[in-house]
């Protein structure tokens, strides 16, 4: 028979659960920590050290982790580091690439993910799309490459 009569099953989901999503979000974090380290030391090396007082350190990794987030999101690649090894990209909710601007909601939305004891990260394994928090606020979606 042609293989045409019988097309392949799809996969039960073309979007990514939670386990492939926090390896990636580990992936990504170790990123951000390196780089982060990198800019402290360099500010350090040329006597800057106020970038160490209080919460200078947070501010550094803020910085970062929304660039980093937002500028490959929002990029051709529609993926960090992480979710590119893992074989993910993000997307808005048609499928289209994301904005910058909306990368770094995204981001900022992780932000209530984070304050809702992380509950807003577990939200991928009941949701029909295995959205987290983050993605419905941001509208936007994960997919499996």
């Amino acid at each position: 028979m042609p293989d045409h009569i019988f097309p392949p099953l799809p996969s039960w989901s073309t979007h990514p659960g939670f386990w492939r999503r926090a390896i990636a979000f580990l992936v990504d974090g170790f990123v951000i920590g390196l780089a982060s380290t990198i800019v402290c030391l360099i500010v350090s090396a040329a006597g800057v050290h106020s970038i160490f007082a209080s919460d200078g350190i947070s501010f550094v990794n803020f910085v970062i982790g929304i660039l980093y987030f937002a500028l490959l999101e929002s990029s051709s690649l529609q993926a960090t580091l992480g979710k590119l090894m893992l074989g993910m990209k993000v997307t808005d909710m048609n499928g289209d690439r994301i904005s910058f601007l909306k990368a770094a909601g995204r981001y900022l939305g992780m932000i209530v993910s984070f304050i809702t004891l992380y509950i807003g990260f577990l939200m991928c394994i009941w949701t029909k799309k295995k959205q987290c928090l983050h993605d419905m606020m941001a509208g936007c979606l994960i997919y499996k490459k």
